[in-house]
């Protein structure tokens, strides 16, 4: 039973290791489309942020957000623009969070001297690079980086940062 819901991989560090979830395994994937839909129903959720969303094989999401019948986005940390796209122009996910114009963000308003000509180079690859930008989740931090207004001296800064994050084409999400 166990080489059925785990694999060979291995997920942590040296110090804490942690054994994968056979998301190839065409059992462990209907256990998991069924236990999304029963929670979804159960506790009314209307939509799934959905955590390390890039370690898991793409061709596993389509499914399981269709079983969740909710809005699903998920985090695709880094700054690849194209394999971020790529959670939309597969259809992999309805969304992820925005990590591309996170990073233009933070070179825009991190520093006093912040590159605006990247900013807008950033931001204007997101709206041709996705097919609806509109549905990115922007963010100026998270759980899994520094809050902002203690990357930056400046407080005008961070609220600056704020604004474009709110004003900027998509969904803006709060911390």
């Amino acid at each position: 039973m166990h080489s059925v819901i785990l694999t060979s991989s291995w997920l942590g560090d040296d110090k804490l290791p942690l054994m994968d979830v056979n998301t190839e395994n065409p059992k462990v994937m209907d256990t998991l489309q069924k236990y999304i839909a029963e929670f979804v129903s159960t506790y009314h959720i209307d939509g799934l942020r959905i955590d390390a969303a890039k370690h898991v094989d793409a061709a596993f999401w389509p499914p399981f957000c269709a079983a969740a019948g909710v809005f699903c986005i998920g985090e695709v940390y880094g700054d690849d623009m194209g394999y971020a796209a790529s959670y939309q122009t597969e259809k992999i996910m309805d969304s992820i969070l925005g990590f591309p114009l996170y990073y233009g963000i933070t070179a825009g308003f991190g520093t006093p001297m912040g590159n605006m000509s990247h900013f807008v180079d950033i931001a204007n690859q997101v709206l041709t690079a996705f097919p609806h930008p509109e549905l990115l989740g922007n963010f100026i931090e998270n759980h899994d980086l520094p809050r902002f207004r203690n990357a930056t001296v400046d407080p005008q800064l961070a609220y600056n940062a704020m604004v474009a994050q709110f004003v900027f084409e998509g969904l803006p999400v709060v911390y």
